[in-house]
């Protein structure tokens, strides 16, 4: 049996306390996709309801971000995640700053909504 590196392939402190309940040993390497870049591309298409448009959005950075570290190490398993936020009306993408993320936990503040 050929042992293989893991590699996170993201800097989430979350996603890698998670992981170490997996693995005891594993390597972060962070992808270099644009990740702006890929939404606006994405989002530029038409669609029937956001829900689905979003969900997708995801599945797509989590494939490219694996995609791109793979590239490097082609004999390590690459584990890797993405997570986005989105209201009826909006994705909400990585704040800019700390002016940005103000701004959105206040349009986000209070509102709720059960998960389907």
């Amino acid at each position: 049996m050929k042992n293989y590196d893991i590699i996170l392939a993201s800097n989430s402190q979350r996603r890698k306390e998670l992981l170490k309940y997996i693995f005891e040993d594993f390597k972060i390497i962070s992808s270099n996709i644009d990740e702006r870049e890929l939404e606006q591309k994405f989002l530029s298409k038409t669609f029937k309801d956001n829900k689905s448009k979003f969900s997708e959005l995801c599945d797509i950075l989590s494939f490219e971000k694996c995609k791109d570290v793979s590239l490097k190490h082609k004999d390590s398993l690459i584990i890797s995640a993405d997570t986005i936020v989105y209201d009826d009306k909006k994705l909400f993408g990585k704040p800019l700053d700390y002016n940005d993320a103000k701004s959105i936990l206040e349009y986000l503040s209070g509102k709720t909504k059960l998960q389907e």
